[in-house]
């Protein structure tokens, strides 16, 4: 660090005398001119007043020798200039080219001429000075001193170094010894001295933080082993969490695809049976079925909120509608205990943006469990909104009953996962534990919170708070049309390893005119599909030996066979696998169990149909001048990402799928897409929710 020093300041101070010397060459430039002009002032004086030119050229040409002038004129008393010379232009290194540009003296300079005994004014001389000539002295010259001050800093620091060896490197020497022997786990070892006399040089400093190392990495040692151990603490639970994740998937699939064939045909037996005795009995399976696919449901939602994975989807929401719809789906068993349900909700009485799935959802479960635990009295579901500012409030629902209660030391354990309060007739009441632990969670992530108080015996009050909600205008309630699809004959291919699957939408579609091509796996239902060509393929993901997935991929990479669509029919319902379905060539996905109105509307999509009392909104009736060939584009380029973002909801996916269907709108000269890409990406951006929803949907009129 030393010699660093020395050698900066020795270029600093030669730098500096370098650039005084520089200043002092402007200056003197000046007075060598003056001098210069004394010595030729008479003469040239005569040349002026005599109208010599040629005396007067002599004399600008003389002046150009001496070289430091660039240019040199004599000019009369009538403003006349007599004579010039001008020095030829050299060329210059970029040294020298940087020191002229350096140079910030005087560059033209006039005296003035006299002649006679009586100095009469005869005129003047304009000289230029030669820059040049003057950066090539001083180049020259910090060249010498620039090199002289360089050997004599490398000298010294010669001289340092050989003396820094001799003292400090020694020192350090010992120092490394005694480190390379010791155990560094204990502290006390490490406590190195020095001499006074190199206590306060780079000796000392090195010693001093040298020991703070070591007194750090001996605390550090500690931290190492404890971090060690909570690594691989976090490895395990990582490792136990996707083991469970992966359980539930699976389990979820396995419970889903019997429970697919037991509501399947449960539904379609519903159609046939008209003895009431049997269609009792038939209501009791569906009802034990549909318990069952809540109870999944709960599991695997808890898994999905607990990962993260869990989506919100905000739209225009009525709260009154809500509570309606649920207290109209428990009114029949609180009709029969006797309980009267009450419903308060003019204090909700805008509409807000907000999901109304979740909503439902966590109503559902805070009211179910309310139904459940009251033998007689009331339920009473109410909300009120508190505005916040002009575009958000805060809103808060409450479920008041008059059951049996919760012991105050059980209150805060019944939001735990597969928690039911101690002492509680599990007999009687069942259940899982896991209605309020979800509850709990989805209300966290709507940026809620969720409370309860209760006195046993007495009832209990179960409080959902939600901060920050947007606003949205009034929503006007719209009467759904009853619809009679009748498709045109059509061929359909079903890929499904189970028998019993493929029987089940054999007969759920038994009332149309197609015709069933069957598959147990993938790969014969790629070579079927080739062999036959089918109008649309039902394809179910998880199959041995080729599964749907790789299915997908080799019908989209077949010349005969990419065109065909690919409707998903799976009981895998996380979102991964449903956008992988999607990203292997799947065109829609429908889940297991199957909902009839749900495979129909999929078929839509792709089969020629009518539909009897079928009114048209505004933009359907606009593009129905669609060909048959634009339709089939549109719903071959953007159906299967629609769906994606209609069920997300995405502002920004929004806006991108704009933008894609406005470029393939422009590309195929489209203009009712293009209109309807343009106010749809108008209605995003301007966060138009209440328009956007309605605009998104009338997608399907393209189609």
């Amino acid at each position: 660090m030393t010699f660093f020093i020395a050698f900066t300041l020795g270029l600093l101070l030669s730098a500096l005398l370098l650039w005084m010397d520089f200043r002092k060459e402007q200056t003197n430039v000046e007075a060598r001119l003056e001098r210069i002009n004394s010595m030729m002032s008479q003469t040239a004086g005569y040349a002026l007043v005599s109208g010599n030119k040629s005396l007067a050229q002599s004399i600008t040409d003389g002046l150009i020798q001496v070289g430091i002038i660039k240019k040199a004129r004599l000019v009369n008393d009538k403003n006349e200039a007599l004579a010039e010379s001008e020095a030829p232009d050299a060329d210059s290194g970029f040294a020298i080219s940087i020191i002229r540009n350096m140079y910030t003296g005087k560059t033209i300079f006039r005296f003035p001429l006299v002649y006679g005994k009586n100095w009469n004014y005869a005129g003047y001389a304009e000289i230029y000075p030669d820059i040049q000539s003057i950066s090539e002295d001083f180049a020259s010259h910090a060249g010498t001193v620039i090199i002289s001050t360089f050997l004599v800093t490398a000298i010294l620091s010669l001289l340092y170094a050989v003396s820094f060896h001799l003292t400090l490197v020694r020192e350090i020497q010992k120092i490394a010894g005694r480190l390379a022997v010791a155990d560094p786990s204990n502290q006390s070892v490490y406590s190195i001295n020095v001499s006074d006399r190199h206590a306060k040089d780079e000796l000392g400093v090195l010693t001093e933080s040298l020991n703070i190392l070591f007194a750090r990495y001996h605390d550090n040692l500690l931290k190492v082993s404890r971090t060690e151990e909570l690594k691989s603490a976090k490895d395990a639970a990582d490792t136990a969490n996707r083991a469970k994740s992966e359980f539930l998937a699976n389990i979820s699939h396995e419970i889903r695809t019997p429970m697919n064939i037991i509501l399947g045909f449960a539904e379609i037996l519903g159609r046939e049976i008209n003895e009431p005795e049997h269609a009792k009995l038939l209501e009791a399976i569906k009802d034990s079925g549909e318990t069952l696919m809540k109870l999944i449901n709960d599991l695997l939602d808890l898994s999905k909120i607990e990962s993260g994975k869990i989506d919100i989807n905000p739209s225009p929401l009525n709260i009154a509608a809500v509570f309606e719809e649920t207290l109209n789906i428990f009114s029949s068993t609180a009709g029969q205990k006797g309980v009267e349900l009450l419903t308060e909700t003019s204090g909700c009485s805008d509409a807000i943006l907000f999901d109304g799935t979740r909503l439902r959802q966590i109503l559902f479960n805070l009211v179910g469990n309310a139904v459940k635990f009251t033998e007689k009295g009331f339920i009473r579901l109410s909300c009120s909104m508190k505005n916040e500012d002009k575009d958000t409030c805060s809103l808060t629902v409450t479920v008041e009953d008059s059951g049996i209660g919760i012991e105050e030391d059980q209150l805060e354990k019944v939001f735990d996962n597969f928690t039911q309060p101690q002492g509680q007739d599990h007999a009687r009441y069942g259940g899982t534990g896991l209605g309020l632990a979800i509850t709990k969670k989805l209300t966290e992530a709507m940026n809620g919170t969720v409370t309860v108080s209760s006195t046993k015996g007495k009832g209990s009050v179960f409080t959902v708070r939600f901060l920050n909600v947007p606003i949205s205008c009034k929503i006007e309630k719209q009467t759904p049309t009853d619809e009679t699809v009748i498709f045109e004959p059509a061929t359909i291919l079903i890929a499904d390893d189970s028998p019993q699957n493929r029987f089940l939408i054999r007969l759920l579609l038994k009332e149309y005119p197609f015709t069933f091509i069957e598959a147990q796996n993938g790969r014969e239902a790629f070579s079927k599909a080739e062999e036959f060509i089918p109008d649309v393929i039902l394809m179910d993901m998880k199959m041995p030996d080729t599964d749907g997935y790789t299915a997908a991929k080799m019908l989209k990479s077949s010349g005969k066979t990419k065109n065909i669509p690919i409707i998903a029919v799976s009981a895998d319902v996380l979102n991964d696998r449903m956008d992988e379905a999607f990203a292997c060539g799947c065109s829609v996905y429908v889940k297991k169990p199957i909902v009839s109105s749900e495979l129909i509307n999929a078929l839509k999509v792709f089969l020629t149909y009518t539909v009897k009392e079928n009114p048209k909104p505004a933009l359907i009736a606009e593009v129905s001048v669609l060909t048959d060939e634009q339709k089939k584009l549109i719903r071959d380029e953007l159906y299967g990402k629609w769906q994606s973002i209609s069920r997300r909801f995405v502002i920004s996916d929004m806006i991108s799928f704009a933008d894609e269907a406005l470029v393939l709108a422009e590309k195929e000269n489209i203009k009712e897409l293009k209109n309807w890409a343009e106010k749809l990406a108008k209605e995003a951006k301007e966060f138009d929710i209440d328009s956007l929803t309605g605009t998104i949907d009338n997608f399907t009129g393209f189609i």
